[in-house]
């Protein structure tokens, strides 16, 4: 995720718990599986060993390598099961090109998101922009600073990934769709870990760059000189909110088009009352509002939030109950 040269490697090691049955006269011991070293790259030999000194039979992936306290084995690039009796933990080797940046355990059981950078041309900025947009201080309400993504960091696994300046053309210089097929044909895939990918440009298109998601896909608009740092900021939370969330757009306008659905634009008022009526007779922030997906005769939930025009620091009850169920997909 990334124009000048955002990254290269490095895996993900876990120092896992596990509890083993202790004897019936006491509490239970438990034993930590260990990974040295804790981030191993592909191909990399990393030894296995138990904290408590418990001999039994190591397995990885089901194959066995042995009876002992200390084994050692290379592991390729992906998730690894790894068990020593009855008692099993993952371990995750990334790919070459994908690059920690904030993880929080193993990949099957966390969010994965890998960021793209287009067009920076130096690293300090690109890690920055990236640190400001995501906010994980808490402190400037980047993404992780607004709920409910603030109390769900742990979730997720975030990785960058080395891109060069140019990723190749793009079928339409007036926005980021050409761009997102491009990175999906030349560096998605070179992550193959990832849930999600963020493409991050310091492209300006026409005055008018503007960002664009679509399923596990985003697009985040340039940094250049008419695109400040903070409006780059507030586009990645509106974008998480369709790529991660799924939701629609809060807004109408001109263009003729209805993209109206669920959970949060209804093309009817009956339609609305079904989706979020019980939430709207029980919080005042949630009402029925003419002007959604586009077109002014859909219904939305919010008078403002994030997906909308202005509401810039929250997405509003309807949203944020969609995201909390994505969220716990990964519990």
């Amino acid at each position: 995720m990334r124009p000048s040269l955002l990254a290269i490697i490095i895996g993900l090691g876990i120092v896992a718990a596990v509890v083993w049955p202790g004897p019936d006269r006491g509490p239970a011991a438990t034993t930590t599986i260990t990974f040295t070293p804790t981030d191993p790259t592909p191909n990399q030999t990393v030894q296995l060993t138990t904290t408590s000194g418990t001999t039994g039979t190591w397995r990885v992936n089901g194959k066995r390598l042995g009876n002992s306290t200390t084994v050692t084995h290379r592991f390729a690039a992906g998730n690894h099961s790894i068990s020593i009796e009855n008692h099993t933990r993952s371990l995750v080797v990334a790919p070459s090109s994908c690059r920690p940046y904030h993880l929080n355990g193993p990949s099957q059981e966390k969010a994965d998101v890998v960021f793209v950078a287009r067009n920076y041309m130096d690293r300090e900025t690109w890690q920055d922009h990236l640190s400001y947009y995501l906010d994980l201080d808490q402190d400037n309400r980047g993404l992780f600073d607004i709920y409910p993504m603030n109390i769900s960091t742990e979730t997720f696994n975030l990785w960058t990934l080395n891109a060069s300046t140019a990723i190749g053309t793009y079928d339409d210089p007036r926005n980021g769709r050409g761009l997102i097929k491009d990175a999906r044909r030349d560096w998605f895939g070179t992550c193959s870990i990832a849930d999600y990918h963020v493409l991050m440009s310091k492209d300006d298109f026409n005055h008018s760059a503007f960002a664009y998601g679509q399923a596990n896909e985003m697009y985040i608009p340039g940094i250049a000189d008419k695109i400040e740092r903070e409006e780059g900021a507030v586009a990645l939370p509106h974008e998480w909110g369709h790529g991660f969330g799924g939701l629609k757009d809060e807004y109408y306008n001109s263009d003729g088009r209805d993209a109206s659905g669920p959970p949060n634009c209804a093309d009817n008022r009956s339609q609305a009352e079904r989706w979020w009526g019980e939430l709207a007779q029980r919080d005042p922030a949630v009402g029925y509002y003419q002007g959604c997906a586009y077109t002014d005769t859909n219904w939305r939930p919010h008078e403002q939030s994030i997906m909308g025009n202005g509401g810039r620091w929250r997405y509003g009850p309807v949203n944020d109950r969609k995201l909390l169920a994505v969220l716990d997909q990964y519990d």
